[in-house]
């Protein structure tokens, strides 16, 4: 009698530890992944969202995303034709918290980045193509002053009203003003060949232990045949430098002529 009554205990006490196991995993589980219920409620709180808010756009919407650092879900709205139509639901707690509808859609934040990329893919081609001492990596960037001018939807042309600045960057044994000129001299060369302009230029010279970089460079600047000498007046903070050009470096040995780590936004 006495033996039944401890194999009883030690079957409850076993079912109650396994219980509280899957419970603890099932917690863990959710806090890191969501819930297949939680998700299927965020899916309806972000269609009754768009219902009520944007059902003039006919939005199509994405599986909910769950994400960990917010312990809440994301729902994208996507237009079925217009490709930058597209903007991301907040959800958290059973409720919305917010969309991005204005930034990405109203502001034309979608447009822009993508204009962007598509102008950096550009200009990523002609690099690869062209035989540049280094491996350089190009981003584009539209001209502030242009995103008054752009319209949702907008197709990307490269000999269109946009300009856009173009931001260079590779690693080198050397970072130095001489490899800094020359990665900008040849892709200029790049770009210009192939007809495709920049306002501006600026590039990022890495080595193991400095860092170089610049911007605001014009064209003219750079074919002018005095770059060196233009980045060596603002490196050293003459009076007679170009106040436009940013001009930053860091680490290893100082140039000469200034502190260790030179700046000439101060």
């Amino acid at each position: 009698m006495q033996q039944d009554t401890v194999k009883i205990v030690t079957r409850t006490v076993g079912i109650v530890l396994a219980l509280a196991v899957l419970t603890v995993a099932g917690l863990i589980l959710k806090w890191y992944y969501g819930t297949p219920w939680a998700a299927s409620d965020a899916a309806e709180i972000a269609q009754s969202y768009i219902d009520e808010h944007y059902s003039r756009l006919n939005l199509t919407l994405g599986e909910p995303q769950y994400h960990l650092a917010t312990r809440g879900y994301t729902v994208e709205a996507v237009h079925p034709t217009q490709q930058d139509v597209r903007f991301t639901v907040w959800i958290k707690k059973d409720a919305v918290t917010g969309d991005s509808y204005e930034t990405d859609v109203a502001q034309k934040a979608n447009t822009t980045r993508r204009l962007e990329s598509s102008c950096s893919y550009l200009a990523q081609q002609l690099l690869d193509e062209a035989q540049t001492d280094l491996a350089i990596t190009a981003k584009a960037y539209l001209d502030t002053v242009q995103t008054g001018t752009v319209s949702l939807n907008m197709r990307f042309d490269p000999a269109g009203e946009l300009t856009y600045h173009l931001m260079l960057f590779a690693e080198a044994e050397t970072a130095d003003l001489s490899t800094l000129c020359t990665v900008l001299q040849q892709a200029h060369l790049a770009m210009e060949g192939a007809g495709l302009p920049f306002t501006s230029y600026g590039a990022q010279i890495k080595s193991e232990t400095v860092s170089l970089t610049a911007a605001q460079i014009t064209p003219a600047q750079i074919v002018g045949g005095n770059l060196p000498n233009i980045l060596q007046l603002v490196l050293d903070g003459h009076e007679d430098a170009d106040p436009n050009i940013y001009l930053h470096w860091e680490g290893g040995d100082a140039p000469a002529g200034t502190d260790e780590t030179s700046d000439s936004s101060k």
